[in-house]
């Protein structure tokens, strides 16, 4: 935060206490109005009983002319009236006034009240009602005559004058300028509010507020000892500014407002009246002394005051040579993230951004060394194990080959009843389990023997579907959807075993009880724009192969580690920690590459791409260069919380030739659309996001744009979801990864569908 921030942060703190005191002070005098007319309107005493409480109170005509309760008057002059007690006056000649009797009469119990609101609102000073014909109440309790005369007109008064039916023909809330108070609270303003009973105007409730608490709260916020700061009315005079106590006349009884344009310097040549229009804003001033200033203004709604905060310019140059000294500092101390926020004077701004770019450049380039380094360490991990592998591969399996040897020709030599079979037997598997941990060993470090060859990836499972029926069991169904025709590949066969293998036993054991695993293959491509915005992925055409559960899904932290070899989320005992492992070795041996899709709860998708080979160029380029079906300037809504996708997608339909309203959440994306003015084409989500997923979505939106389309994108393999029941049917689908080229077609799909 800059140093203008800063004072608008501070202008804009005490705009908001302010408002919350005016509305406090609103409040309570819509309270009172509201009191007074219900005792107007429950009031039917006979004089009788107006005169038994004057009696009662010991209302009489006092030595200074007011007719007011004389023992009330002795106890606080001797210090111990109620805490309670309101001053009820009128001169002598309203003591028969039926008028000013029935409205003093009707109060008589308001004191508890008066005082509760008092002590609500806190910081006030007088609390009083005047009315038409002249009499008063006020809380606390005041000795008239220290403030007023006997005969004194109140109809001359300023809050009277401000809310009576000449000055207020709307009957509004009324503030007045600063005045003197008589009654001792120093300078005040007041607010005020009418009281009306039909088209009678009865008189008026007010509030007084000391300006020594408005402005005590406007100093203790100050962010700069060298900030200054001042209050100006709609008229363009100053009302609140450090001079005002110090320019009251207290003979005369006035204060000797000054324009703003006294100010001096350049504050003479500004349109006064402009500025206090705007709602908030910015200026440079120049003073009388030649210094020049930032000031920030604000206006504030029911008094329709504004606010002006400000800064020497050298202060905020200063202020701003010390944070570069300490973001240089950061720097020497190795943190490169630091940045400075832009400053609020021109002075040394281009040497901020020079610094903030070249902390970017120092920032990334560490961020590339810890890139490089886990590389390095990734790298020298796969070569330590590699080394192991080799270095005790040939003898181990010559040693585990002697071994099963002999255990199978001492099986032939016994019968299955005899006691040592079944020892034998173990001992065999031990060495099966054995050479198995030392092949995946090897492929970890992609130091395995493999002998590559073209195959049809569909037949390499087609052959494994009985196996691995028989891995998973009976409790879980295996679904085989191949895509036809599929690109040929080239790799050891043996490894498709074990990819389908490790990754198929992993889903059943992430399966509790009754499941579905579902294997799926399918050709795509990937662009250079694809790859530059998604990490990990190449360009080129590959073979996808997918294998998907419905099982318990895995979170954040077990996602990031799931490939490191021995790292495994099963028991002791259950595994050795290499499956994946395993697969994330041949998949990189074979130049391809893998992501994982998955979330605690929503199973796990596999997704393996296998680069396809240069065999029948002319039918497989003839194919990838099919033109992509561009847009035609449509609308499409986007959804999609990953903002790397977001952004990817966003620009892949740009591109495309479509309109674009991109938005991170389904809230954002309903409230975009019930204010779009032109037609929404398109909704195009993601599936599972938070708030809101993409099938709850589509309905949503539906209700406000009847006959949209949607089409759905999704990590996750389609008939997972549709197994989990998010989607339903015959809706579109887009899986991820995806190309530009798929999301064309497939847009164009939905488009161009019958409705």
């Amino acid at each position: 935060m800059n140093e203008i921030e800063a004072i608008r942060w501070h202008l804009d703190r005490y705009r908001a206490v302010l408002a919350q005191q005016i509305d406090r002070l609103c409040n309570a005098l819509e309270e009172l109005q509201r009191t007074t007319l219900f005792l107007l309107s429950r009031d039917v005493s006979p004089d009788g009983a107006i005169d038994e409480w004057l009696d009662a109170e010991g209302f009489d005509v006092d030595e200074d002319g007011f007719f007011q309760s004389l023992p009330l008057l002795a106890a606080f002059r001797e210090g111990a009236g109620p805490a309670d007690a309101v001053s009820f006056s009128w001169s002598r000649h309203l003591r028969t006034d039926p008028t000013a009797r029935r409205h003093m009469y009707i109060h008589r119990n308001i004191g508890p009240h008066l005082k509760h609101i008092h002590d609500r609102l806190g910081d006030v000073g007088w609390i009083y009602y005047q009315d038409a014909v002249n009499t008063s109440l006020q809380y606390p309790y005041i000795d008239q005559r220290t403030a007023i005369s006997s005969d004194f007109d109140w109809s001359t008064y300023h809050t009277y004058r401000s809310v009576c039916p000449n000055n207020n023909p709307l009957k509004k809330i009324q503030w007045t300028p600063p005045t003197i108070d008589y009654a001792g609270e120093g300078l005040i303003l007041s607010v005020s509010i009418p009281v009306w009973r039909s088209d009678d105007f009865i008189g008026l409730w007010s509030i007084d507020l000391p300006v020594r608490y408005l402005y005590r709260d406007f100093a203790s916020l100050k962010a700069f000892p060298d900030q200054v700061q001042f209050i100006v009315n709609p008229q363009g005079m100053l009302v609140l500014h450090e001079k005002l106590r110090a320019e009251i006349d207290q003979t005369r009884g006035r204060i000797l407002f000054h324009p703003l344009a006294e100010l001096g310097g350049q504050w003479e040549d500004l349109d006064t009246a402009a500025i206090i229009a705007k709602e908030e804003g910015e200026l440079d001033v120049t003073d009388a002394a030649g210094a020049e200033w930032v000031f920030c203004h604000s206006h504030v709604p029911g008094v329709n005051w504004t606010l002006f905060c400000g800064l020497p310019k050298a202060s905020m140059a200063e202020a701003a040579a010390k944070r570069l000294k300490q973001a240089l500092q950061q720097i020497a101390a190795g943190n490169f993230a630091h940045r400075i926020e832009p400053l609020s004077t021109h002075a040394l701004s281009n040497l901020v951004d020079e610094f903030n770019k070249m902390s970017l450049r120092l920032s990334e380039a560490k961020a590339h060394q810890q890139v490089m380094e886990n590389q390095l360490r990734q790298a020298q991990k796969m070569e330590a194990v590699g080394r192991l592998a080799g270095g005790v591969a040939h003898d181990y399996n010559n040693m585990t080959n002697v071994i099963m040897g002999y255990a199978d020709l001492a099986l032939e030599k016994l019968n299955q009843s005899d006691p040592l079979y079944t020892d034998l037997l173990e001992i065999h598997e031990a060495g099966r389990r054995s050479m198995e941990l030392t092949r995946q060993l090897l492929a970890f470090a992609r130091c395995q023997a493999i002998a590559p060859r073209v195959l049809d990836i569909n037949q390499a499972v087609k052959s494994m579907q009985k196996m691995l029926q028989r891995l998973i069991g009976e409790d879980i169904e295996l679904i085989w959807y191949p895509g036809e025709p599929v690109w040929p590949v080239k790799i050891d066969p043996s490894q498709i075993d074990q990819i389908l293998a490790n990754l198929c036993v992993n889903a059943r054991d992430a399966i509790k009880g009754v499941g579905k695993i579902i294997i799926e293959t399918a050709n795509t491509e990937f662009d250079e724009g694809y790859c530059a915005m998604n990490q990990g992925f190449i360009p080129g055409g590959f073979v996808k192969l997918a294998i998907s559960d419905d099982g318990t899904g895995m979170d954040t932290a077990t996602l990031n580690k799931i490939f490191e070899p021995f790292f495994s989320t099963k028991g002791i005992g259950r595994g050795t920690g290499l499956g994946l492992a395993t697969v994330y070795g041949i998949v990189k041996q074979n130049n391809g590459f893998i992501n994982v899709y998955s979330e605690p709860g929503r199973g796990t998708t596999f997704k393996i791409y296998l680069p396809r080979i240069d065999g029948e160029a002319v039918e497989i380029r003839s194919r990838s260069g099919a033109k992509i079906v561009r847009g035609h300037g449509e609308t499409v809504l986007l959804v999609e919380d990953e903002t790397a996708n977001l952004k990817m997608v966003e620009k892949m339909l740009k591109e495309l030739g479509y309109q674009v309203l991109a938005v991170d959440s389904p809230m954002k994306a309903i409230a975009l659309a019930g204010h779009h003015p032109e037609t929404i084409d398109l909704l195009l989500t993601d599936v599972i996001m938070p708030e809101l997923n993409g099938h709850d979505l589509a309905i949503r939106l539906r209700d406000l744009v009847p006959g949209l389309r949607v089409l759905f994108m999704s990590g996750y393999t389609a008939n997972v979801i549709i197994h989990r029941g998010v989607l339903d049917e015959n809706v579109f689908l887009l899986q991820k990864p995806f190309t530009g080229k798929d999301l064309a077609e497939k847009i164009r799909e939905v488009l161009t569908a019958a409705v």
